[in-house]
């Protein structure tokens, strides 16, 4: 019994030095490939713009000939860089290093500018690339940066693996507390063995497209960056059928955004402070509330109602950054960045202004309530706080 104990002490032990072994490796591997990629991406760019230099005649006049070799190579490079930035994004992805800066974004807007960018690309395959998308779309909670790359690599691998005269869709609703993208292709589909593999890391799988292939990394980022937000992606996909791909990220709300977002906000305007000494910028949070609402009306009704109102706020916004939204179920919350002090009151009386202009129902008692930082709050938190202090002493 004995001998059986130190010799399984003995296999632990080995089995401990060939997992720290396996660790070193990977570790080691992982830190080449980051490495190797970083040193390609400049001469790469460098080789890109060459090409392109005498391609559009900068350097001199060139024949049809040589056009079309130099196209050919110019496009293989940017295949090289595509590759090669998938190399860095995953291996920052292995260090932590990737950031992620949710704020409240329009995936209307986003969605719009992936579909005619990618137009053109749809267009030489003469595919059919539409989008689907509702007219009051709420808001969604991510980042816009990330949000668009992953429209961007999906939309990009529909295409790809779509056969010519094929199409490509992009649909986006509201489903409970997410935003649900799904882009939909009438391309080669994938095999039910191989849909759990999908998102794997250097998976790379035939098709029947004569698609170009990659390194097998660009749907194992996309997967990487919609968790990271807090979202999830799927695919269903048949045989020679094609496949569709869904993602769903946050929506925005003050139970999501809450603290973070206006600390965000916030230090935004000790930048702009510190730029701009003569000049102290105040953040103004503006709630409005319809006191009877839910007595009123139906949830459903409700709803509408707050999409009313959120549009007809919006008019008053300034910035691209400035933002209208829900704020629970009875009320639309205003965030103003870098609002003069002195202006706080001309913005209630503007506020208050489009609300009477508009035919809302007057038994709603539509009031509002405003607080600034950093005289009300030092922190998201603090504001926020001092928003529900100021509203339960006025509803009690």
């Amino acid at each position: 019994m004995k001998k059986l104990e130190d010799q399984l002490k003995e296999l632990n032990t080995e089995l401990r030095k060939a997992n720290l072994e396996l660790t070193r490796v990977e570790k080691n591997r992982r830190a080449f490939i980051g490495h190797i990629s970083h040193e390609l991406r400049t001469p790469l760019t460098s080789i890109i713009e060459a090409l392109s230099l005498l391609l559009d005649g900068t350097l001199g006049k060139i024949n049809k000939e040589q056009e079309d070799f130099l196209a050919l190579a110019r496009g293989e490079a940017k295949r090289l860089s595509r590759l090669v930035k998938e190399l860095l994004d995953i291996s920052r992805i292995h260090r932590g290093a990737i950031e992620i800066r949710k704020r409240p974004i329009s995936i209307h807007f986003i969605v719009d500018k992936v579909r005619k960018e990618m137009q053109a690309e749809a267009n030489k395959k003469r595919i059919s690339l539409k989008s689907d998308l509702p007219l009051h779309l709420p808001t969604a909670y991510a980042d816009h940066d990330k949000i668009t790359q992953i429209l961007t690599n999906i939309v990009n691998n529909a295409i790809k693996f779509t056969p010519e005269e094929g199409a490509v869709s992009i649909k986006v609703e509201e489903e409970d507390e997410c935003i649900k993208v799904t882009i939909a292709d009438t391309g080669c589909g994938i095999a039910s063995e191989n849909l759990d593999k999908i998102f794997n890391e250097f998976s790379l799988l035939s098709s029947s497209t004569g698609a170009p292939g990659g390194a097998g990394l660009g749907l194992a980022i996309t997967k990487e960056l919609v968790e990271l937000q807090g979202g999830k992606i799927g695919v269903r996909s048949k045989l020679g059928e094609g496949s569709n791909f869904t993602f769903a990220i946050p929506k925005y709300g003050i139970p999501l955004f809450s603290a973070e977002h206006l600390n965000d906000e916030i230090e935004r305007a000790k930048d702009t402070e510190k730029k701009q000494e003569f000049k102290k910028p105040v953040i103004m949070l503006l709630v409005v509330k319809a006191s009877s609402l839910k007595e009123i009306y139906s949830v459903e009704k409700r709803g509408e109602f707050l999409r009313e109102l959120q549009n007809v706020l919006n008019s008053v916004i300034r910035y691209p950054y400035d933002l209208a939204s829900e704020y629970g179920d009875d009320g639309v919350v205003i965030i103003f960045n870098e609002v003069d002090k002195d202006k706080v009151s001309a913005i209630e009386d503007r506020v208050d202004g489009v609300i009477k202009e508009h035919e809302f129902a007057s038994d709603l008692d539509i009031r509002e309530w405003s607080v600034i930082y950093p005289d009300d709050g030092s922190s998201g938190q603090e504001l926020l706080r001092k928003v529900e202090e100021i509203i339960s002493g006025h509803s009690g």
